[in-house]
């Protein structure tokens, strides 16, 4: 079977939970939708742009559905295998059913018209205890610091729809960040990416940082070496353009 460039780049923009599906993947329960367990591993979609996808057990991504077959049939992304990329194009071509892609398409507008819906505060203290734990023990967070930000309200614990509990991370616009408790922590967002700050003093500079469990790090790490007047800003997956928007 020979495919043209057009074909090629229709096989391409097959959407990956199609693929996913042809393969047998099977959702996380924590996180069904960009989530998935998968015969590589554990397998996630990029929340973004939903075209790109990262293999996590294997350190390997990739981007459209014939990088995913192939990573999916040979466990490898190999840009000069041109018999790897060529089976892969045959299995999207013939074994993908138009109803699959139909099923994916339209899970992708469900998605897009309904917002992730936020975890529950719970106040549970066997909740808020397995937080702290998890931000002590896990992630190395000194309990005093943990403590502070919990009477503060910038941490707590959420159960999220499917039963788990989070580490809730209240962002600056009014949305979450969550960190799973298990060994392969779900990682996400519920609402609109924004910013999570945490100011020592009266902030001279500012300090930008991917998450906040990294800005609580990098915060007691310069409190220690007697740093005082700074913010620390987790950016948390916000776009360029709302980080410049910010910095300026």
């Amino acid at each position: 079977m020979k495919f043209d460039a057009s074909e090629i780049n229709r096989l391409r923009a097959i959407p990956l939970t199609a693929v996913l599906e042809q393969f047998g993947c099977e959702p996380d329960p924590a996180d069904p939708k960009y989530q998935f367990k998968s015969p590589v591993g554990r397998l996630s979609i990029d929340r973004q742009s939903q075209t790109r996808f990262y293999a996590h057990d294997m350190g390997i991504g990739g981007g459209g559905a014939l990088d995913l077959a192939q990573l999916l049939q040979t466990s490898q992304i190999d840009k000069q295998d041109r018999e790897a990329f060529k089976n892969a194009a045959q299995v999207l071509g013939g074994d993908i059913t138009p109803q699959a892609i139909e099923r994916a398409q339209q899970r992708a507008k469900e998605d897009k018209a309904t917002p992730s819906e936020p975890p529950k505060h719970s106040d549970d203290p066997k909740h808020t205890q397995a937080v702290k734990d998890y931000l002590v023990e896990d992630r190395k967070l000194s309990a005093g610091w943990v403590d502070r930000l919990f009477e503060q309200g910038k941490v707590f614990a959420g159960v999220s729809p499917q039963g788990f509990v989070n580490a809730c991370f209240a962002l600056d616009n009014g949305s979450i960040e969550q960190r799973g408790l298990t060994e392969k922590p779900f990682h996400g967002v519920a609402g609109e990416k924004g910013f999570w700050t945490l100011n020592i003093g009266k902030p001279e500079r500012v300090v930008y940082v991917e998450s906040a469990i990294d800005a609580v790090s990098y915060a007691e790490m310069a409190y220690k070496n007697k740093e005082r007047d700074f913010s620390v800003v987790s950016i948390t997956g916000s776009s360029r353009e709302k980080l410049q928007s910010h910095v300026l």
